[in-house]
């Protein structure tokens, strides 16, 4: 099923789009979620977005936001934003490439409103991305348990204050290459800190840590709700075969992710 859309998807609070059982695409115009709470966006594709990006969270949205095995691709601006004062958000098992810009998580370093951001960055497949994996401003970004296979410049990058906390991850660049967009010279913006725990770095991968100030976790609403993490020797099988848009792949990926849990 492929719908071309001709105007911007405006998504309203309370509301699900489920392509579940169906392979359903999205072409031509944004999803855009502008001050809602309680949306899911579920299995389906969205890609090729001229001016924008696929998804775009803005202007606090906040609480119960879902974006789930969504698959995006070689849209103009990137993939996945959430700026602008939107809290509690969740992009989990989603499938995204691109060939520039990825993820923006806080879009401006004058976005102080961005300070209380909460972003759980969840079991997703990046691919190919020159950065942008995401990147961070201002509030606290969660991300645990991805799989990165290649990318250009850097993969994970933070600004103004950011809290990124890396947790068993697995990047894979085709090249020895950096996660984080250091180099020897480097004279950025250094005020985020960026830590990685459990993380697997393959094929040279290496991970330089910045700590401008002590890492601060902001707690889920209950300890059930913290990401399970599955073990980082099966997490490429499972994310290259199940992230993104499930189809009728839903019981096959059901099977693996029980038999690895």
């Amino acid at each position: 099923m492929e719908i071309k859309v001709s105007y911007q998807l405006w998504v309203h609070s309370n509301t699900t789009i489920d392509g579940q059982g169906v392979s359903l695409r999205i072409i031509g115009q944004p999803a855009v979620l502008e001050r809602v709470r309680s949306v899911i966006l579920h299995n389906f594709e969205i890609s090729g977005v001229p001016k924008y990006d696929s998804v775009h969270v803005f202007d606090g949205s906040t609480s119960m936001v879902w974006i789930d095995h969504v698959t995006s691709g070689e849209s103009e601006e990137g993939l996945i934003s959430v700026v602008q004062g939107s809290i509690d958000v969740t992009i989990s098992n989603c499938h995204l490439r691109n060939h520039n810009f990825n993820m923006l998580l806080g879009a401006s370093d004058g976005d102080t409103v961005d300070k209380n951001t909460r972003v759980t960055v969840y079991r997703n497949f990046f691919v190919s991305s020159k950065q942008r994996v995401p990147h961070c401003r201002w509030g606290y970004c969660h991300v645990v348990n991805n799989y990165y296979k290649n990318w250009g410049f850097y993969a994970l990058g933070g600004r103004v204050n950011a809290q990124i906390y890396c947790e068993s991850n697995v990047f894979e660049p085709q090249t020895p290459k950096e996660v984080t967009p250091w180099f020897r010279g480097f004279n950025g913006d250094r005020t985020a800190t960026i830590e990685s725990h459990g993380d697997l770095l393959l094929n040279g991968a290496k991970f330089t840590w910045f700590n401008h100030t002590p890492l601060h976790h902001p707690d889920y609403v209950k300890d059930l709700y913290y990401p399970p993490s599955y073990p980082t020797n099966h997490l490429a099988t499972m994310l290259q075969n199940c992230a993104g848009v499930l189809g009728f792949k839903l019981n096959t990926c059901f099977r693996m992710a029980r038999k690895w849990e």
